[in-house]
């Protein structure tokens, strides 16, 4: 006989029959051990898989990157040009947003045609009536 537990009136209490499936209670003084934490070779694989490229874009872009000023002083060095013609293109993106808010006349045909693909109105190929078909009699 195997002795689980020991009564606090110091009586010992024999095993429960062997066919018995509720797990043996642990003696006084000891503490179970809770599960061995096990990983997978497929969850390895995962966070591998998730964890690398996110520390190399993090490694690419965040430490050595340059303050805005830093940047925009770079850009006005290097590429003149470009920096012009897309500040000319800010202007003109702007008075034209600012032109559809107000509803310019002028600049509402010209969307209007845009949408038409160059005609007046547009033509629709098939009808379309909304209302139920009529059974015939």
């Amino acid at each position: 006989r195997s002795i689980e537990a020991r009564k606090p009136g110091g009586k010992a209490t024999p095993s429960a029959s062997p066919a018995s499936s509720a797990p043996p209670a642990p003696a006084y003084g000891r503490i179970p051990m809770a599960p061995r934490f096990r990983v997978s070779k497929q969850q390895l694989v995962y966070a591998g898989m998730m964890l690398l490229p996110g520390a190399i874009v993090y490694v690419a872009c965040k430490p050595g990157k340059k303050s805005e000023d830093e940047m925009r002083q770079t850009l006005e060095r290097n590429y003149p040009a470009h920096v012009a013609a897309a500040r000319a293109n800010r202007a003109a993106m702007q008075k034209h947003f600012q032109n559809m808010r107000d509803g310019d006349a002028e600049q509402e045909d010209q969307m209007r045609a845009v949408l038409n693909r160059g005609k007046d109105t547009v033509v629709r190929h098939h009808a379309y009536d909304p209302s139920p078909p009529q059974k015939e009699d």
